[in-house]
């Protein structure tokens, strides 16, 4: 499945949608996953809601990121960077973590 993403100035740099893109994952997907609604994923997404610490986990976990990629994710830089970039190290990321699992 392609995931058709749309980007906004507000959202193209969070964490929680980055990793569902970067995974090819639909929201209603990763929330029928994750026991979430659709409507509390894309609430994560634009920054209207912050995550509980069990979502966080659950966000770890599905992905296969390690929590503290996700909890020390600076928006702030990520932004400077590029939606692009981001995502770029975002993936590089995953793969190094998914390499040394297998090792």
């Amino acid at each position: 499945m392609i995931i058709n993403a749309k980007f906004s100035k507000g959202n193209d740099t969070n964490i929680y949608r980055l990793l569902r893109i970067a995974k090819n994952v639909s929201v209603k997907e990763l929330a029928e996953d994750l026991e979430l609604t659709p409507a509390y994923i894309h609430a994560l997404e634009n920054g209207s809601r912050n995550p509980s610490p069990r979502t966080v986990k659950d966000y770890s976990v599905r992905f296969g990121v390690p929590r503290e990629i996700i909890e020390t994710f600076d928006k702030e830089e990520a932004k400077q960077n590029g939606y692009e970039k981001t995502l770029l190290w975002l993936l590089k990321t995953i793969c190094i973590h998914d390499y040394a699992q297998q090792s």
